[in-house]
């Protein structure tokens, strides 16, 4: 009887906490727009006379394999979370039709 007791600071924490999913996908996404930006504002905001220093070109070009690292993982976990999904009502309606059989509803 006394399990389900919570306390409010609990409950009140519990309310404020941000599910992983949402910030998972957040922090993904705004690393993806910042490494697919970058090169782009960098050549936007060159003047015709600067010239790239090798430096900054090892910078673009790890960059530009961040990005497609970061977009990968978007979509790697879109489709988990899709597939994910789909199997875990599948699996839910299984074990429901299971259960019905084995303690049948009044």
């Amino acid at each position: 009887m006394l399990c389900g007791l919570k306390t409010v600071k609990h409950s009140h924490a519990q309310t404020l906490t941000v599910p992983y999913t949402y910030l998972m996908w957040s922090i993904l996404v705004v690393l993806a727009v910042f490494a697919l930006g970058w090169p782009l504002l960098k050549f936007y905001y060159m003047s015709p006379k600067e010239r790239l220093q090798p430096r900054q070109i090892l910078y673009l070009l790890a960059s530009v394999l961040m990005a497609t690292a970061l977009v990968t993982l978007l979509a790697l976990n879109a489709s988990y979370t899709f597939t994910s999904d789909d199997t875990s009502q599948h699996e839910l309606k299984d074990l429901a039709g299971r259960l019905t059989i084995i303690l049948p509803v009044n």
